[in-house]
């Protein structure tokens, strides 16, 4: 039995990972690495309306934050602010 899952990188697909896994089931322990501090947030809307004033912040996110509560603990307060690149994962031994 699987007991985590590491997922590599903050953005959509690492989002939709978190979403899926969980809507298939899966309650085990999911870790989101990635390189910067925030929640997976929408890239093409923050240089095309975020930027120029038309889109809020908290609009960015793909979850609200109380998605990311519920089935994201582990990653949102260690995971994420403790690595900055990942180039390739040692599985332990």
């Amino acid at each position: 039995m699987i007991g985590t899952i590491l997922i590599i990188g903050g953005g959509q697909a690492g989002a939709q990972a978190v979403d899926t896994l969980r809507r298939e089931g899966f309650t085990g322990r999911l870790v989101l690495v990635s390189d910067e501090p925030y929640l997976p947030y929408q890239r093409p809307p923050l240089s095309k309306k975020f930027l120029s004033g038309e889109l809020a912040a908290d609009r960015l996110p793909f979850r609200h934050q109380s998605f990311y509560d519920e089935h994201w603990r582990a990653a949102r307060k260690s995971s994420t602010t403790a690595c900055s690149c990942v180039s390739a994962p040692h599985p332990a031994s």
